[in-house]
């Protein structure tokens, strides 16, 4: 056995052929290397165990290695090496301040953005200086305040600067993974934003895998995708791979699948960075586990037990921290991590705007698509105006809001609800606090209520008057009588017959063969009402070509009449209670938000949909500033991605409301996402 010395430091090394694993030991109790994939055992790391598992990985080719005396002098060099880089981290915290960063020269060169977002904001200056020197990071910033733009010029960083990485694979929530994509192509050099997110079966997740593996710089994965191409995804991560695990707090249990294959494959490289804006939401044990992949039990060791024993205190079922729990975790997890807030950012905005760009599920996405085809059928080779425009956005709106309006009034939902989901994740880590959610239908607000409800989330909502989603030919038909002649027409009328012309002589046919006593002359009124009423049930029959999920269903819920303002008073109450904080959030229609409310207790704002009118989106906005004390408020957009949701919040981030741009001509191109 050789020891190896350094300046308070003691570590022996022997290895042990009955195990076939070297060990070394500390304070006369022996641990195995080998533990570091036994995730139960009581293995105490020492700070310089990463610079002994790289020695041992680059010494251990040989199998008949020993303890030479040149691994001994390597080993040393380590240590010093990190003993040094300690020094350094310690005067960079010391030194560097959001005061006197701005003065710093930036780490990268941000020639290639455009010049209104080129210049990084002073935390993210700071936070990338700390982030790029420690191989596992942990970014802790309160939500909405940018950490993915760090995150990714950290990976630019570490691969053109120090060559230290080749690739980065992003592991996130299922709900985000557009979002990286589309912030990689933002904050990237265009000829370095290649990325390959890895969706779908086994087979095509290992497929695109095999073509795209040396061809792209980021891969970006789900939580949940990991576990069915595990051990391709360790042949394929190595030394040279960074990691990004965003809201690394959805891995709490340790002895969880999820948390288990992230473990393995953290150790497959020491760099990795962890996001997340709530890192105790449910208190401090819940950061056990990403300490195990991020900074390899480094700072907790690698026993839950031990973890629990040395920090809690057991009362039955609940464990309550000890004195000073939270103060020693805290102190050990920002070794390595930073965290800013809201108010210590002054050179932020007073309004932050930030899209979350989610996928459709293949089911809703199929209904999408024959919608878009409906859409343009209904005005195929006709003279249209922009209401009858907006009628066929109303329909592709509620499909990516989570619902369909049948003709014949009836509300379905869709299984899958990816809007309600990705609201699901934000509410998890809001960490309670204020918040405003606008929709643009009251199906969608009523979705909405249900959650919190589910979630025992205390909310008020406030709507106007039920938006009428009906055309204005529906409203024409109901209030037809059956047996009137009108009412007999429309009985037998013919699709095709959709010309005034048509129209005429399908009236007088009908009179002569079943009604020879009536007067043969039609109206104007009359002939106007049958057009509208005959366009109304080509458009029924066309819809009824469309194939819709079977397990959509209808929902019986109702928003109680105490979270309920649909008048001045009951408004007013409601404001009046989220304003003292007695409720948590307030839901509503974008509609029903404008002149009149004052909810500037809130700090973000989301928005599940759009109105298409420019004045009830800045309206509505407004609801959170305060006029005389302004503060920051961040503005969230959850929107389907290649959908008309991109297209309307692109419109109305013009200053511009959507009737005033929309037309035939380009209703498609918006249905895919585009302007």
């Amino acid at each position: 056995m050789h020891t190896i010395t350094t300046e308070n430091k003691a570590i022996k090394l022997v290895f042990d052929k009955n195990t076939s694993s070297w060990q070394y030991d500390k304070q006369n109790i022996k641990y195995g290397l080998d533990s570091y994939k036994d995730h139960v055992s009581i293995l105490i790391c020492p700070t310089t165990a990463k610079n002994f598992s790289f020695l041992i990985q680059r010494y251990s080719e040989d199998d008949n290695f020993m303890f030479t005396d040149k691994f001994l002098q390597d080993y040393k060099q380590e240590l010093i090496q990190d003993q040094e880089l300690a020094i350094k981290r310690k005067l960079l915290k010391e030194k560097l301040t959001l005061e006197n960063i701005q003065s710093r020269p930036y780490l990268l060169d941000y020639s290639h953005l455009p010049e209104d977002i080129r210049k990084p904001f002073a935390h993210q200056q700071l936070e990338l200086e700390h982030a790029v020197r420690f191989p596992a990071f942990y970014s802790l910033d309160e939500m909405r305040l940018g950490k993915t733009r760090v995150a990714i010029e950290r990976h630019r960083f570490l691969k053109e600067n120090l060559n230290r990485i080749d690739k980065s694979f992003i592991i996130c929530p299922v709900t985000l993974m557009y979002t990286w994509a589309n912030e990689i192509q933002k904050w990237m050099p265009k000829d370095k934003a290649s990325y390959l997110m890895i969706t779908g079966t086994r087979e095509n997740k290992l497929l695109e895998i095999g073509l795209m593996k040396d061809k792209v710089d980021f891969f970006i994965i789900n939580f949940e995708g990991v576990s069915s191409i595990k051990e391709e995804l360790l042949n394929l991560i190595n030394s040279r791979t960074n990691i990004i695990i965003d809201e690394f707090i959805k891995i709490k249990n340790p002895s969880a699948k999820r948390a288990k294959n992230l473990i393995d494959i953290g150790l497959k490289t020491e760099y990795i960075m962890g996001l997340c804006g709530t890192p105790v939401s449910q208190g401090s044990i819940d950061l056990f586990s990403p300490n195990l992949i991020i900074d390899k039990g480094r700072k907790f060791g690698f026993s839950y037990e031990r973890f629990i024993e040395k920090y809690f205190t057991r009362n039955g079922w609940n464990l309550v921290p000890k004195h000073s729990a939270h103060e020693l975790i805290s102190d050990k997890l920002y070794e390595n991590a930073i965290r800013f807030t809201r108010d210590m950012c002054f050179d932020m905005p007073d309004k932050l705007y930030i899209p979350l760009h989610i996928p459709l599920p293949p089911e809703n996405q199929s209904v999408y698509n024959q919608m878009v085809t409906f859409a343009m059928a209904e005005l195929e080779g006709k003279e249209v105006s922009a209401p009858i425009i907006l009628v066929q956005l109303l329909r592709l709106s509620q499909i990516t809001s989570g619902f369909l309006k049948t003709p014949e009034g009836k509300i379905l939902r869709f299984k899958e609800q990816p809007k309600i989901q990705a609201l699901r994740e934000n509410l998890e880590v809001n960490n309670g606090k204020p918040l405003i959610i606008w929709s643009r239908f009251i199906p969608e607000v009523k979705m909405i209520a249900e959650l919190l409800q589910e979630m025992k989330i205390s909310f008020g909502c406030i709507v106007g008057s039920a938006i009428e989603l009906n055309e204005d030919e529906r409203q024409a038909s109901n209030n037809i009588d059956p047996s009137s002649p009108l009412g007999k027409l429309l009985a037998i009328l013919k699709p095709e017959a959709n010309t005034i012309e048509a129209i005429k002589e399908a009236y007088r046919e009908m009179v002569k063969k079943l009604h020879p006593d009536l007067n043969q002359n039609v109206s104007k009124e009359d002939i106007d009402l049958l057009k509208k009423i005959n366009n109304l049930y080509t458009s029924v029959n066309r819809f009824q070509n469309i194939e819709l999920p079977k397990d959509m269903n209808t929902s019986s819920f109702v928003i109680p009449d105490s979270s309920l303002g649909i008048d001045a008073f009951t408004r007013q109450s409601i404001v009046e209670r989220f304003q003292k904080g007695k409720i948590q959030v307030i839901i509503g229609t974008a509609a029903s938000g404008g002149e009149g409310l004052k909810l500037s207790r809130a700090q973000d704002v989301i928005y599940m949909s759009n109105s298409y009118v420019l004045k009830d989106r800045l309206q509505s906005e407004d609801r959170a500033q305060d006029v005389v004390e302004k503060h920051k408020v961040s503005y969230t957009d959850i929107v389907c991605q290649d959908t008309i949701d991109i297209g309307i919040l692109q419109i109305l981030m013009g200053k511009k409301s959507v009737a005033d741009v929309i037309t035939k001509d380009n209703l498609r191109n918006m249905a895919k996402g585009g302007k």
